[in-house]
């Protein structure tokens, strides 16, 4: 593929799935009040319209990542694209709560082809010396999408209601889709022997990854039951795929593992999942801490709240660019050092600034946290996507988001069961300023000190060298 219109064109529509993905998680966030007045539900059931779509493409994303490497990345991104825009339609057009809810999980499965294969083909379709500008873009979609849903929803919901923020997904899908088409290069025939896909290592893997997200989620006053159910059925996984890596190396003919557990001896990608995981735990502590302490203990009302919290998608929006160019230059392994330590900086002056310096206090550590975020995530996807084998890089590309939902669903109950047992009360509303200062600063001392252990794993000396084989 020449270096011109095409090449752009390819990757504006790479972009603009990552985008819809993005898109249909945040837009979905404002609907929540409407939707719960609309079909007469509960706080608690209607956050499952969020939940059924996240907890659909944390199960899938490593497993249509494997699909792809199998079967080849274009027929199965169109065919997600297509999933996507008609589970949208089921989703503006559900009479019935539970309909909505078996509609936005379908439209689970789409976003998670969209976001394990747009990385993905990063590496093959980019010229060689743009694949960390690639990737920074695709970053930057992806903000605009998160940025861009409650801002749009807002004015759909004020305008008309709850069903066009669906219908609104179905121009960007047929562009995402028509670029796939034109664009993509074709899928090339795999051997035979390659084409047989591990179904039961598949279920074993969901079975794992359902009783983990649900421990973190709407399980968690059985978390002893769920984290046990976790830990059985991921044994059974490693196990299993085990087995099968020994049988199919004395066997070629024989099916392959859907995860080389040999993957997590190559200390670029073990890192890379570890730290996008540790991260992501931490980031979550600004979205479910932030607007609780924002509220209350600096007074903020409900639209300066949102203006705050739109500055993290901003911020990676408008930087994403220019830190993959940084990347190219430089190097991954000295940006991802940079950015960690920014991060630690911002997360240490979040414990003492706001107390201090009240909302400029909060705002400039938030900055330099959301900034080192936006250039570990450009310079971390490089590094991993640069070490992953051809063969392997959807299933690559899915471990790095898998890593980043779990770290999101970690975040958002540890630090929040961290930031209450701090203010000393479940009900934050209530909490006195100086409680609420408390428990900012010792939950992002707890983040801080994640984000130190991140950064002296980062530093360490071959941390994150390839080994040869």
């Amino acid at each position: 593929m020449s270096q011109g219109y095409p090449v752009k064109r390819l990757r504006f529509s790479l972009g603009v799935g990552i985008f819809l993905a993005a898109f249909g998680t945040s837009s979905a966030n404002v609907a929540l009040p409407q939707l719960a007045d609309d079909f007469a539900v509960s706080f608690a059931s209607v956050q499952w319209v969020v939940l059924a779509y996240l907890l659909t493409i944390t199960v899938l994303i490593v497993i249509v990542g494997r699909l792809s490497d199998i079967h080849g990345a274009k027929r199965l991104l169109q065919g997600g694209v297509l999933v996507f825009a008609a589970a949208s339609v089921a989703c503006a057009c559900s009479e019935q709560f539970g309909q909505l809810l078996a509609a936005r999980a379908v439209q689970g499965v789409g976003a998670a082809i969209l976001m394990s294969l747009c990385m993905a083909l990063v590496p093959k379709v980019a010229p060689a010396d743009q694949a960390p500008r690639w990737i920074g873009f695709l970053a930057s979609m992806s903000a605009v999408g998160t940025a861009l849903g409650p801002a749009l929803g807002g004015v759909l919901l004020e305008l008309m209601d709850w069903r066009a923020l669906f219908f609104l997904n179905l121009p960007f899908a047929m562009l995402a889709w028509f670029g796939f088409y034109q664009y993509l290069p074709a899928d090339h025939q795999r051997p035979v022997s390659d084409q047989r896909f591990d179904w039961r290592g598949a279920g074993l893997l969901a079975a794992a990854l359902v009783c983990y997200a649900l421990t973190m989620t709407v399980a968690q006053q059985w978390w002893l039951w769920s984290l046990t159910a976790t830990l059985v059925f991921a044994l059974l996984f490693v196990g299993q795929q085990q087995r099968i890596a020994r049988a199919a190396a004395q066997d070629p003919l024989q099916r392959q593992p859907l995860l080389r557990m040999s993957l997590f001896r190559q200390s670029t990608l073990r890192s890379g999942f570890l730290l996008n995981f540790l991260v992501m735990t931490v980031m979550m502590t600004t979205l479910v801490v932030g607007p609780f302490y924002l509220a209350t203990a600096l007074g903020l009302s409900a639209l300066q709240v949102g203006a705050v919290m739109a500055l993290g998608p901003l911020i990676t929006a408008s930087t994403a660019l220019p830190l993959g160019s940084m990347v190219q230059r430089f190097g991954s392994q000295r940006v991802m050092n940079v950015a960690l330590l920014w991060m630690t900086a911002g997360a240490f002056a979040l414990t003492v600034a706001p107390q201090q310096l009240g909302l400029p206090g909060y705002l400039g550590p938030f900055v330099l946290l959301t900034l080192g975020y936006a250039t570990f995530q450009t310079s971390n996807n490089s590094a991993v996507m640069a070490a992953a084998r051809v063969d392997e890089r959807g299933v690559i590309a899915g471990l790095l988001h898998l890593a980043r939902n779990l770290g999101q669903l970690t975040g958002a109950a540890l630090m929040g069961a961290v930031f209450a047992w701090a203010a000393g009360s479940q009900q934050l509303q209530l909490a006195s300023a100086l409680q609420l200062h408390h428990a900012l600063a010792v939950t992002f001392a707890c983040g801080g000190l994640l984000l130190l252990a991140a950064t002296l794993r980062c530093l360490w000396p071959n941390a994150n060298k390839v080994p040869t084989d």
